[in-house]
Formats: structure tokens, sequence, C-alpha cells
């Protein structure tokens, strides 16, 4: 069928496939690109540590005041909790998808505060740590010492302060870590021996080190009131803290007339030495510390990669000569890397364009994709849009946020449908007009798209905006810039710096032919800017904050009649919440397969080729769920 329809319009067929290679193009960098891209919830980190306690006391004195805190919050579907033998105690919270992470944090951080005061001292003096972070590694960063002059607690040590909190600083980055608790101790080896025969305990030990390495404030003399001919005041400085075994070493912990004064290095063997000796790192041979790097949830890895990368380069400049080095290792972006090449080495293509799914916001679309071709020879050349020219004003009116930001961010506008009765010339040029209050600078394209050759529409896109001047969308302003701009041809007769060719564009199209899904569908991306069909008032807001997806994979049989009968209650009912797109492929009662689309106002019912099981999806917002599936009659 498809076969037959597009041998009888070869110009249009033509033209599709010219605008579906330049989609594929453009979408190689519209989405945050990772090797296993994040499909799970949000979830949020809580981390403590407390040293030498047991898996009991880690249980009942740190994890179960915090866990009591939990209990409420919104969106959290459930926690896990991990208890190790080293002292650490992490707690795993899992939100519900389209949770606000930034929210989930504020709101496990407000509550873990509140659990503070009932944990132990040293956990306190430790503290406890809320992050938000993928779960995934993005890479590894080993410190090495060439001449072996430093030891890996005096690498770890350097790290902690030099390296961690500047890597945290890039974006994208959820956290940074040394691996293995490598810190800098005082560790006091005690002869129980000695203790039992000077008659020293344990406590007696731990009382003695808390009131004597302690920080105080111990005040100024000669302040005011004094006398009139004093013009000098002086600040009385205490002992401070201890910093090292010979300080701690002097500490009394007892007078005592048979033994006289006792000192801890009576009893005990004091040294500066690692937290924790549980993990060891060598790297051929050389012993090196370990600093894991997290990407930050929906983070681009291939980006943040980069830009670790960029800016160890850039510490690496102040690091003791000669005495520290490092390496990367475990980078999971060459696997992604590797991919994205092997698309250009083998198919060579010229331009790319994708179409991202679902419903977005093209200025965030934009933002995901900056900075993923650091170091190739390929640029993001034209974002594209295409929108109905019948619903444009329905789609401006109940989903203005999100289809003005398609039209805002666009350099082209494709008006589709503009060949159809309902088209008239008025109705033409009132779209124009919406579309100008929102865009005075696009180039919209108003002709049928069948009378179009691929030329035409290629040289409408790759014009665009003026070549000095870039659209931010970050501040939606325009600023101009001294570099040219580049486009998106590119000759690929070798490999590129960052082995992957990318382009961006083309979301949110109408397709009047089929697409790759198998199916015929209006594709609006439609959203709000003030009074919305969801009911409440946007500023500035993600897809995933305003519209929900329901969907259901079903063995049952329908006839078409059902299935028309369906789509036009989702289509009429207005107690079903705001229906922004429904499609599916069920399965016929008279052995044919049906497929069918629906936006507001409109659907289609046709006959396809056999699935292997039928699938319904409905996108939209504040859905009555329970009342789709009856409409269906998939209820569970």
């Amino acid at each position: 069928m498809l076969s037959q329809f597009c041998i009888k319009r070869p110009i249009f067929a033509t033209v599709m496939a010219i605008l579906i290679v330049l989609a594929g193009i453009i979408s190689v960098r519209v989405l945050p690109v990772s090797l296993y891209p994040n499909i799970t919830p949000p979830s949020v980190m809580i981390s403590a540590s407390y040293d030498g306690a047991d898996i009991q006391t880690l249980s009942r004195t740190v994890a179960q005041p915090i866990e009591a805190q939990l209990s409420g919050i919104q969106g959290l579907i459930y926690y896990t909790t991990t208890l190790r033998s080293s002292g650490e105690v992490r707690i795993n919270c899992t939100f519900e998808i389209g949770t606000d992470p930034n929210n989930a944090v504020l709101e496990i951080n407000n509550r873990v505060r509140t659990a503070e005061r009932k944990l132990p001292q040293a956990v306190r003096n430790v503290g406890v740590t809320v992050r938000k972070r993928s779960s995934d590694n993005l890479l590894r960063i080993i410190l090495t010492s060439p001449d072996k002059s430093m030891s890996p607690l005096a690498m770890a040590d350097y790290a902690n302060v030099n390296i961690v909190d500047e890597l945290k600083r890039v974006p994208d980055i959820g956290d940074v870590m040394v691996f293995g608790n490598v810190e800098s101790a005082m560790r006091i080896w005690v002869d129980p021996l000695r203790m039992a025969k000077l008659r020293v305990t344990t406590s007696d030990i731990e009382k003695a080190i808390s009131a004597q390495n302690q920080q105080y404030g111990v005040g100024r003399t000669g302040t005011a009131p004094t006398p009139e001919n004093q013009q000098l005041f002086y600040t009385v400085t205490g002992r401070n803290q201890l910093v090292n075994p010979e300080q701690f070493g002097n500490i009394v912990l007892r007078s005592d007339p048979a033994f006289g004064t006792i000192h801890l290095r009576d009893v005990a063997r004091i040294e500066v030495g690692r937290r924790n000796y549980e993990f060891q790192t060598e790297q051929s041979g050389y012993p090196a510390a370990n600093i894991g790097v997290f990407l930050q949830t929906g983070g681009n890895a291939l980006a943040a990669a980069n830009a670790v990368v960029k800016r160890m380069d850039e510490l690496k400049e102040h690091f003791p000569k000669g005495k520290l080095t490092y390496s990367v290792t475990d980078d999971t972006t060459v696997f992604v890397k590797a991919s994205l090449k092997e698309v250009i080495t083998t198919y060579h293509p010229d331009r790319i364009i994708i179409e991202p799914s679902g419903v977005g916001k093209l200025s965030d679309v934009i933002k995901a994709v900056k900075g993923v071709d650091v170091d190739c020879e390929i640029s993001l050349n034209s974002y594209t849009t295409v929108a109905d020219v019948n619903k444009c004003k329905m789609y401006m009116r109940n989903f203005g946020e999100f289809f003005e930001n398609q039209l805002q961010y666009a350099r082209t506008i494709i008006l589709s449908r503009t060949d159809t009765p309902k088209a008239t010339e008025e109705k033409v040029a009132k779209a124009v007009a919406l579309i100008r209050e929102v865009n005075k600078d696009a180039v919209i394209i108003t002709t049928p798209i069948e009378k179009l050759d691929g030329a035409q529409i290629l040289e409408a896109m790759e014009q665009g905006r003026e070549e000095d001047e870039e659209f931010c969308p970050v501040c939606g302003g325009h600023h101009d810039h001294d570099h040219e701009h580049e486009h998106h041809h590119h000759d690929h007769d070798g490999e590129c710096g960052c082995d992957h060719d990318h382009e961006h564009e083309h979301h949110h199209h109408d397709h009047d032919d089929e697409c790759g899904c198998g199916h015929d569908h209006d594709h609006e991306h439609h959203h709000h800017d003030g009074e919305c069909g969801c009911g409440h008032d946007h500023h500035h807001h993600h897809a995933d904050e305003v519209f929900t997806s329901w969907g259901r994979e079903t063995a049952k049989k329908y006839t078409k009649e059902e299935i028309e009968a369906a789509l036009k209650t989702l289509s009429e009912a207005e107690d079903l919440g705001v229906i922004l797109r429904a499609k599916g492929m069920v399965d016929g009662k008279d052995g044919q397969w049906i497929y069918f689309d629906m936006v507001p106002e409109e659907y289609e019912v046709r006959t396809g080729t056999p699935q292997i099981t039928g699938k319904i999806c409905v996108i939209g917002s504040k859905m009555a769920e329970d009342k789709i599936a009856e409409i269906f009659g998939v209820n569970e």
C-alpha cells in the first residue's frame, strides 16, 4: 500500500525522504547520549558513616532514625537501605517518574536534618550527605605517582582537597568520590596489657581524648570598659585541636599516686594513617588513588565526560611536578562514541535528522545536545517545527507553553495541510499571524509540501536565522557572535574527531505519510503558556511536569467501529482530562490488524500488518486513566 502510494507520487516521496534524512541528522544531538539511557525514576542517595560500629548498631542508631523521617514524603515510592561492615550506611530513595529531582533532594535533606539530633555524635561529626545522582558510573580517574614519592593516602588527601569539589562543579555531574574512605585519620593502637597494668580502660581513653582535643574561643583582654589611657587590647589564644601524634601522646589520662601521671603514649601507639584499609588501588604496580565520577540523573554522558577530562587537564597544570599524574579508566562513553562512529563509517551520511518522540520543549532539546560536538567537525544546523495549519489556533489555546516553545525556537516552520479544503487563504493568514506573534524571524513555509522540491525545502531550512545570530535556549534572546554559524553539511570521507555525526532537529512533525512506526499520524507537540487545558498556569515547565501517558498491552480483539467509537469519546468527552494524543495497533475481529491515531478534533483508523501484541497509548494531562481503560475495555 505504501509502495503504491509513493510510486504514484514520486515528488512527494522524494521530499519526505529528504525530510526524514534531515531529521535524522539533527536528532543525533537532540537527546542526552549515554551507554544505558536513564529510564528509571529519579533517586536520591543518603550517606552516613559510623566507624567501628557493627551492623546491628548501624541499623539501630543510624538507619532507623533516618528511615522514620522518610514516611509521608510526596512522590516517594520506596527506599532501600544498605549497611556495610566498614561503618557505611546508604539509603537510596526512589521517587515517582516526573518528580523534580531538585525538590526531592530538598525534601529529603530537610527530613535528614530533623533526624540528625538522634544520631550518634560520631556520625554527626562526619556529617550526613544527601545528593541526587545516577547509579551509573560515568568514568573513573586514577591518580598515580610516577616517582612513588606520594603514598595512596597522600594522593587521596590531595584529591579530596583539590580535585573532588572542582569536578562536582562540572555540568551534569551528580557526584564525585574517592573510593575506599581513603582519608587521613589519627589512629590509636592501645596495648591491653599496659592498660591492665596501669588500670586504664577504653572509656578513660575516650573521655580524655574528647575532653582535651577541643577547640575553644578563650576571649580577649583589655576590651571595654577600659581605663582612659589604655589603647591596646589582646586576643587570648588557647590550645587548639591536636594535630600530630606527639600532641595526642601527651594527653593525660590520669594522675595516680601509685603510678604518677599517665599519658596516652604510656598505653598506646599513635600514628597518622588511613581511616579504612579495606580498599587498595594499584595501577601497573604503582600505588594509586581511585576517584569515581557519577552522572547526574538525565545528564548528557558524552558532554559530561568531555568536560571532566578538560577540567582534569586544567587541574593537572597545578599537580606537584613529576610526583602526580592521572589517567581515565572505565570510560563508558567510549562505547557510545564507537556506536556513533559506526553509523558514520558504515553509512557515510551527508546529514542526519533527529525526530524526538514524545512531548517536550525544543529549548530543552537544544540544551541537551549542546557540547556533544566538542571535538567534532559536525555542527548543529537547523531547528524545524511542523505545525498543522488547521489546528494551530487550537494548540496555541490549549497547549500554549509547549506549543509556543516549538515555534519560538524554530528556525524554520512548515505549515502542513495547507492544501486541504479547510485551509482557506484566511485561515493560513491567521496561522501565520499567530506564529509571527511568537517568532518574528523564522522562515515559514506555507506552500503545500508536495509542490516543493527537496532543494527548496533544504534551502528554506538552512537559511533560517542570520548567520551571525544565535537563538539562546537559556534566556530566550538573540546573541551576536563573532564566529561563523556552522551548517550541518558534512562530507564524512574519513572519521570525525568525536567518532560520531550528529545534527539536530525536526521534532514535532505532522506526518502526512507513513512514518517508521508503521502508521500515519499527526504529530504535534502542544502546550501552554497561560490558561491551558490542564487547568493551571504555566511559566516554565518540562513536559513530564505537565503530561503523563497511559498505555496497555492487550490481546483483545476489536472491530473498526469499536475503535472509532473509543476515539470519538476520547476526543469529545470532558471528564477524561486533557487528551493530547492517542495511538496504537490492535488485533481486529475480522483477522486484520487495526492501526489508529488521534489528536484533538481529529482521528484516523486503518488496517496494517500484524504485531506481536496489541498496544494502546494515550498522552495527556490529568487523565482519568480508569475511565480510559474502560473505554477500550482493558480494565484490570
